[in-house]
């Protein structure tokens, strides 16, 4: 009977092990689907938000040859007026913000580049953390070179997920960002985990995407306006908290929307005005 045991126990442990292996495996190769939710089939139409000849389509090819589409909206005085580069949340793609496009470009009155990450709307690929780093290559050597946008006035602004893109870029692009613009963006990926899937902590180092946004932003000297959702559903707002203690080389201001949550604050009260003044603070009267 004791020998009995002992080989339940053994054959026991090996599939414990085994299932344990399998479900590793599985997260580490499926781990994007669950970071990356990108929609190639429902596009929305820069015409239905009254986009027509203030719009442009423009489809860059990245460094690792995959073809990328962004879109880009000029003021009449697109010259004379910052440039928003808007990296967008993790799920749907480009069309899904035409929105808040709309109200940035009319209320804000600044040109607006928007690209669809690797694998989302018209773009090619897959998304990988890599593969956004080099998405955003083409998009700042493309407005870094278009002479029909000031160079010099380039600014960030991401939400969710397209938070920790801005970050990045403007760690990358030092010279060229001159503002960031966060909206509920997260930690890092990792922190994540511990958030919303906290039976995966056992798996947070097999993690590729990691997006560590609170060791990187560190190192970021732009202005920064932090835009927080109070009762954010998705990401706790502690990590908000987070990256804005840890921007200590830059100066920054932080807006907490009391009724706000994860996808509506450019619903709340004064959301544009609060993006108005900032960059009317950074670049000065420019309309």
């Amino acid at each position: 009977m004791y020998s009995a045991l002992i080989s339940t126990a053994y054959w026991g442990s090996i599939i414990a092990a085994t299932g344990l292996l399998c479900i590793a495996s599985l997260i580490y190769t499926q781990q994007e689907k669950l970071l990356y939710i990108p929609d190639r089939s429902y596009m929305l139409q820069p015409s239905q938000f009254g986009f027509e000849d203030n719009f442009e389509e423009i489809f860059l090819t990245t460094s690792d040859g995959v073809k990328i589409q962004t879109w880009l909206f000029r003021q009449e005085n697109s010259k004379s007026v910052p440039t928003l580069l808007f990296c967008h949340s993790n799920a749907g793609n480009l069309s899904h913000r035409l929105e808040n496009i709309r109200h940035l470009f009319d209320n804000v009155r600044c040109n607006i580049f928007i690209l669809s990450y690797r694998g989302y709307g018209k773009s090619q690929g897959s998304p990988t953390e890599i593969g956004l780093k080099k998405d955003i290559d083409a998009c700042m050597e493309y407005l870094l070179n278009d002479p029909t946008i000031d160079s010099n006035t380039i600014m960030c602004f991401g939400r969710s997920l397209g938070g920790a893109v801005a970050i990045d870029t403007a760690y990358r692009y030092p010279n060229n960002i001159k503002a960031l613009i966060l909206e509920n963006t997260f930690s890092s990926v990792p922190d994540m985990v511990d958030a919303v899937l906290p039976m995966l902590k056992l798996f947070k180092p097999f993690c590729r995407s990691r997006w560590d946004s609170k060791e990187t932003i560190k190192h970021i000297t732009c202005d920064i306006l932090f835009l927080s959702a109070k009762n954010d559903e998705l990401v706790p707002a502690s990590h908000m908290k987070l990256l804005e203690k840890h921007a200590h080389q830059c100066r920054k201001k932080t807006i907490v929307f009391e009724n706000g949550q994860h996808m509506n604050l450019m619903f709340q009260h004064n959301y544009y005005k609060y993006i108005k003044e900032f960059m009317l603070e950074k670049f000065g009267e420019y309309f």
